[in-house]
């Protein structure tokens, strides 16, 4: 499979928090994309979602372990209390690093592995999401709304 993506909520997590629902939806897109895709090796973009009391324990974006039997390489992406933009282009810069540091692993590790599949498949959700953006609400996106009022937008 070229992409997938989930997320590890940590912490109480409303179910209709604004990042959950952002992250599902990345989850749904990165699926469709990848039916279209098919491939031998790609990505698993990975996101951890801070809750009360919880944060993820680094910050940006990371690489993972490499899943051998899916031939994935996993991408982790820490997303940060407060966004300086829109959750989708949070998402859609996440997977775009991400996508960056997998191509850096895959020609280091193995050289000959084409990711074109996982190219194509990120280009499609990072268009949808930056196409069809979502308000931003919540506590999480409250220096992304002040932005947004300042530009106009």
């Amino acid at each position: 499979m070229a992409i997938q993506a989930s997320a590890i909520f940590l912490g109480a997590s409303r179910a209709d928090a604004p990042i959950v629902l952002a992250v599902h939806r990345v989850r749904d897109l990165t699926r469709e994309a990848a039916e279209r895709h098919p491939a031998d090796f790609g990505v698993q973009y990975l996101f951890h979602v801070g809750g009360p009391g919880h944060r993820p324990g680094y910050d940006g974006v990371r690489t993972g372990s490499f899943r051998k039997a899916k031939g994935q390489k996993e991408v982790q992406s820490a997303v940060p209390d407060i966004l300086e933009t829109t959750l989708e282009e949070f998402l859609a810069r996440s997977l775009e690093e991400g996508l960056r540091l997998a191509e850096q692993y895959f020609k280091r590790k193995y050289k000959g592995v084409s990711l074109e599949a996982a190219r194509q498949a990120t280009a499609e959700v990072v268009v949808q999401l930056r196409a069809d953006p979502q308000p931003a609400s919540g506590p999480a996106a409250g220096l992304a709304n002040l932005i947004a009022r300042l530009d106009g937008s």
